[in-house]
Order: C-alpha cells, then sequence, then structure tokens
C-alpha cells in the first residue's frame, strides 16, 4: 500500500485480503497449544473445530500426566490410538507443497522399517503407505473404542457414588451428594490455600463444582455407543472426564483424610 499498488491488482488481491496476526496475536500462538488450535481451525480453516477439540483434550491429558503425575491407565491406549489417527491425517491434509529434505541425523531405521530413504518419504503413494502402517499399528476400531470410553465414565461414577456413601456415613457434613460434594470442595480450597500440594489439582478447580457434574456425565456413556465418529464420541467423552476430574479430585482429598482420621482414632483406641 505505501508502494501505490492499487488493493485490486490481480497479482496481489490474495495477499491484500489476508488477515494477519498482530505482535500480541503472534506471541500467544507461539506460547499456547490452545492458542495454536485457535489459529489453525478458526482463522485458517485448515481442521475442523472437532479436531482441534480433540487435540485439546489430548495436550490436556499431556500437561496432567508430565507436570502433575496423572494418567488413566483405562483410556491410555484409546487415546493414543485416536492421537496417531489424527496425526497421520494430518500429515495428509496439512502436508507441504515442496519438500526439501538435509540432515545428519540417523534415520536407518527408515530404512530398515520400510525400505524407504528420507527424501522418498514425501511422494504422496509413498507417505500414504507409511501413514496406514502406522495406523494399522494402532489400529482400534470404533466399536471398541466408544465401549472402552463409556466403561471408564461409568466405573468411575460408580466409584464416585460410593466415596459420597462412605463419606456420608462416616462423618456429619451432609446426607446428599450436594452437601457431600460442596464440603470436600470447601476442604480442598482451605488446603490448597494453606499447602499447595503436588501432583498440583486439575484445572478449574477454584470454580463451583456440584452434583451436577456428576449427574451431567451419567447420560454419556450410553451416549458414546450411539456417536458414529470417533472424534465426536471422544469429544463427548472428554468433557464429561474433565468434569468429572474435578468431583473425583475434591472427594479424594476428603475421603484421604476421613481415612487418616479413622486410623489415628483407631491407633489411639489401641493405645499406640
Amino acid at each position: 500500500m505505501e508502494a501505490g499498488i492499487p488493493r485490486n491488482h490481480p497479482q496481489f488481491a490474495d495477499l491484500l485480503s489476508q488477515k494477519f496476526l498482530t505482535a500480541d496475536e503472534t506471541r500467544q500462538v507461539a506460547r499456547f497449544f490452545d492458542e495454536k488450535l485457535k489459529f489453525a481451525s478458526v482463522k485458517r480453516g485448515k481442521i475442523t473445530a472437532e479436531v482441534a477439540a480433540v487435540l485439546s483434550h489430548i495436550h490436556r491429558y499431556r500437561n496432567e500426566s508430565y507436570h502433575g503425575g496423572r494418567v488413566r491407565p483405562g483410556i491410555l491406549r484409546t487415546t493414543v490410538a485416536i492421537q496417531l489417527h489424527l496425526v497421520c491425517n494430518l500429515v495428509q491434509s496439512l502436508k507441504p507443497g515442496s519438500v526439501g529434505y538435509s540432515s545428519g541425523d540417523d534415520f536407518s531405521w527408515l530404512k530398515e522399517r520400510f525400505d524407504l530413504s528420507p527424501g522418498e518419504l514425501w511422494r504422496d503413494q509413498t507417505l500414504n503407505q507409511v501413514l496406514r502402517e502406522i495406523m494399522e499399528v494402532a489400529e482400534q476400531t470404533p466399536d471398541n473404542m466408544r465401549r472402552a470410553l463409556a466403561e471408564n465414565l461409568a466405573a468411575r461414577i460408580e466409584a464416585l457414588d460410593d466415596t459420597i456413601d462412605f463419606i456420608s456415613s462416616e462423618t456429619s457434613l451432609g446426607k446428599t451428594a450436594a452437601e457431600v460434594i460442596a464440603a470436600a470442595h470447601s476442604f480442598v480450597q482451605k488446603k490448597l490455600a494453606s499447602d499447595p500440594t503436588y501432583p498440583p489439582p486439575p484445572r478449574g478447580i477454584e470454580k463451583s463444582i456440584s452434583e451436577s457434574h456428576i449427574e451431567l456425565a451419567r447420560s454419556i456413556p450410553s451416549l458414546l455407543l450411539g456417536k458414529e465418529s470417533s472424534v465426536e464420541a471422544f469429544n463427548a467423552f472428554a468433557s464429561a472426564d474433565a468434569s468429572l476430574d474435578l468431583v473425583e479430585y475434591v472427594l479424594g482429598q476428603l475421603a484421604v483424610a476421613i481415612e487418616l482420621q479413622i486410623q489415628l482414632e483407631i491407633d489411639l483406641a489401641r493405645g499406640k
């Protein structure tokens, strides 16, 4: 524009129609994973909102495992399988138009496993063959995936009901689920304020937590079995998983404290 090139110049029309990131937006995209997803899905339209949501959920699992030491073995295989499929699909849809290759690294494994040199990998036919083989290794049928996720949620909801019964029967904190969860949340907030613990609590622990977090999740296991798309099923699961994670944390912290107090009373009664 400073050079006086008209906006309707045919060679610059595409360039001038683009909306570029501001300096602050660029820093946000460089720093935060969810901002990268927002850029790739909303601003550029390179990936769908559903795929972006799944990747965001998987990144949350990554952070909780890496920073907090928390990982759920029951969904680990399913999570890895869907991530591999998404990554392979992204390699196919986001592949660059041209590629140059130069590296001093040892890629002998590529020759041993696929009988390829690195330069051959970017041919369409060859790349698709490699991606198919990778996906076959993590093959998990949609039915098996949905069933595994549904069973995971159902088992956790049952365990939460048992924990609520334990707290209500062993204490005078409350008789209803709503009262018990409120007491557990208050207990955890006071504990974290005075003595931050490791591993850290899940995100959102400072917000309101209620019985609705469990009730909303109760319908998800049967809902998952009716989902045709693996991406849709995983998104529905992950939303319920995040809600249950919060309730599990506060109830678990209170239940452990109660069990320790019970054991202390037993020890005192025995004269220990």
